[in-house]
């Protein structure tokens, strides 16, 4: 076993589950995109603008702050929607929200049932529902 220090448990439904906390940063450092720096850098949440801040010498100069026209308009159009998106959230009581495509061809307005079934049933989400309905916490409490 490792010790508390190296790791730790979970009483999962199934059994205890350890997990290693070795090199976790590393395991699990994925590189932002730029575009994504760029859109959090200029987001209208000032906890994100200020973590996404350029230092003050790599700053983009005075009125400029994307590289082109056109990403603009994809950066509105996103915190537009993430907005929206957020909104319902906050007016929800959701444990996860999971996304799935509705259809393989990517097209607006087709939504194929086979497709959503087979993400439903890989995604273990049918599984999560049916260990649910045997009576196992799905969310357990923790002290302050």
């Amino acid at each position: 076993g490792k010790s508390a220090s190296q790791g730790f448990g979970i009483a999962h439904f199934a059994g205890p589950v350890t997990y290693s906390t070795e090199n976790w940063l590393d395991k699990n450092k994925d590189p932002l995109s730029g575009d994504l720096e760029d859109l959090m850098r200029f987001s209208g949440n000032a906890l994100l603008a200020e973590i996404f801040a350029e230092p003050e010498a790599a700053a983009p100069a005075p009125g400029r702050k994307f590289k082109s026209t056109a990403f603009k308009g994809v950066i509105n159009t996103f915190q537009s929607q993430l907005k929206d998106l957020v909104s319902v959230l906050e007016q929800s009581s959701l444990h996860f929200v999971r996304c799935f495509k509705p259809n393989d061809k990517k097209v607006p307005d087709l939504c194929e049932t086979e497709v959503v079934a087979r993400q439903l049933h890989t995604s273990g989400v049918l599984d999560a529902l049916r260990v649910a309905r045997t009576g196992f916490p799905d969310r357990q409490p923790f002290a302050d």
